[in-house]
């Protein structure tokens, strides 16, 4: 589990997230009350965020220009990534999505999660859950997972694994 003021450290097996490193050990490590600098600059002293400030002026024309073709950009990827994905998710011989080509996925706090449960699905409501504290590809890959238990109820949980895992190495849970 992180917690916001920490430093997350692991090592050793990470297919379990989409990851390439296949060896018998996982460990996490945390660190409390951290000081965290990034190419000469202190992005977390003690524990807090330390964010600086940057002037409006400091932006230029041009810079918001090119910023207003992100979003154009991270369409057309979305789109490219969505369709990768059906042909992918037709390749493992999953049957048509039901849903439609998007299931919600709800972030729920971690009071509503077991120890070591990180999301969890309602088939017979259509609904999913993922702990809220998770965040970047990680939480994209439970969000895939709890989808998955969706869309095929009636497969083993060792099964959604591995369908979990193929489909997170091809960017399916981006």
């Amino acid at each position: 589990m992180r917690r916001y003021g920490t430093v997350h450290i692991a090592l050793g097996n990470n297919t379990f997230c989409g990851g390439t490193v296949d060896v018998p050990f996982h460990v996490d490590g945390i660190i409390l009350k951290p000081t965290l600098e990034a190419d000469g600059k202190i992005l977390i002293k003690d524990g807090e965020w330390v964010l600086e400030e940057q002037k409006v002026s400091d932006y230029s024309e041009q810079e918001d220009e090119s910023i207003s073709h992100l979003d154009e950009e991270k369409s057309e990827i979305k789109e490219k990534v969505l369709q990768k994905s059906q042909k992918i998710y037709q390749s493992v011989g999953l049957k048509q999505n039901p849903y439609g080509p998007y299931i919600p996925i709800k972030e729920l706090p971690d009071r509503y999660f077991p120890r070591f449960v990180l999301g969890f699905a309602r088939p017979s409501t259509g609904e999913g859950f993922v702990r809220s504290t998770l965040y970047g590809t990680y939480k994209s890959i439970v969000k895939l997972h709890e989808k998955l238990h969706l869309l095929h109820p009636s497969y083993s949980e060792s099964m959604i694994r591995g369908l979990t895992s193929y489909l997170s190495n091809y960017g399916y849970a981006m």
